[in-house]
């Protein structure tokens, strides 16, 4: 079996490539710790955001 090695670079262009990002970068979305306002920046930047819903109410998510 052979396991086909990349470069980070590499990596970090696919995933780019892929999402339709600008810049590698990835919110983590962590409840309590990566708030919306936090996901808007990184998303307006060309990266990907994503908050962390677990303790927002329906109606706050929607918002």
């Amino acid at each position: 079996m052979t396991i086909k090695r990349s470069l980070p670079l590499d990596r970090a262009n696919s995933f780019c490539e892929t999402y339709g990002l600008k810049v590698p970068i990835l919110v983590a979305p962590m409840a309590g710790a990566s708030p919306a306002s936090l996901s808007i920046a990184v998303a307006n930047t060309g990266g990907m955001g994503a908050t962390g819903a677990l303790l927002t109410p329906p109606a706050g998510i929607r918002s």
